[in-house]
């Protein structure tokens, strides 16, 4: 219990820093209260007038000074009251210098009670509110998730409906079917085909396409060419084996073979 009073109401005029009760009574239930200085300065007001803690150290069975460092008590044999013990704080640990003895408090004031009782009531938190604040935070939780989910429902249904209209624009301009069903190797090999063409540059796939346009071009002029050839060719094997040529009017004139 912190800044206990020496009594309730108008009637207190001295606080402890803390008071410490042990409540198991194989440890006596011993009632201890602190002073806690932080500088030599507080310390001396304490010195000059040190029956104003009596109002509460006669409650006590124990009652410690304790110091925020060695700069606060100097000479600690002197200053320490017979009735005190005193410990301080030395590189982050609580040191005992002088044990404080066993006192011999009087009977606890109904009023002193009621100081001490309103201080552990003030810190108090009801188990009431503890479960409420337990309910409010799982609804909280729940109602954070659920919106959520809600939010990734939304998101994966509006993604799902973007790509089934890519899917339909695709399949209506190709005149494909990309249901698992219908797909064929034929229709991957175009669908890499696709991404070639996509990853190509336009300008150098039109020069590629003039430029085989071109070479089959040249190639159909020489296969017509040969064809000529080949015709004229048979045309002469055949007027050879029958020995006569056809005339422009349309006689026949048997060659001369004698």
């Amino acid at each position: 219990m912190e800044e206990v009073s020496d009594a309730a109401g108008f009637g207190r005029s001295r606080s402890a820093d803390a008071v410490v009760m042990n409540l198991w009574p194989s440890r006596g239930l011993h009632l201890t209260g602190f002073e806690v200085k932080a500088s030599r300065t507080d310390w001396l007001k304490e010195l000059k007038n040190p029956a104003k803690a009596e109002n509460i150290i006669k409650y006590c069975d124990y009652w410690w000074l304790l110091a925020g460092d060695d700069s606060v008590v100097l000479q600690p044999g002197i200053e320490i009251p017979t009735t005190w013990g005193y410990m301080v704080i030395r590189k982050n640990r609580l040191v005992v210098v002088k044990e404080a003895p066993k006192l011999e408090p009087a009977v606890l004031s109904r009023s002193f009670l009621a100081a001490m009782l309103k201080r552990v009531t003030g810190g108090m938190v009801p188990r009431s509110s503890i479960q409420n604040e337990i309910d409010n935070a799982i609804e909280l939780g729940c109602q954070n998730k659920r919106r959520q989910h809600d939010y990734e429902v939304e998101r994966l249904t509006k993604k799902v409906s973007e790509l089934q209209k890519i899917i339909t624009d695709f399949e209506t301009a190709s005149e494909l079917s990309l249901s698992k069903s219908e797909w064929s190797s034929e229709n991957k090999n175009l669908g890499k085909l696709v991404n070639i063409i996509r990853k190509s540059n336009p300008e150098e796939m039109r020069k590629e396409l003039e430029r085989i346009s071109g070479v089959a071009k040249k190639i159909n002029e020489t296969i017509q060419q040969q064809l000529i050839l080949l015709n004229d060719s048979s045309i002469g094997k055949v007027v050879d084996n029958a020995g006569y040529l056809p005339d422009m009017q349309g006689t026949n004139t048997v060659s001369d073979t004698s």
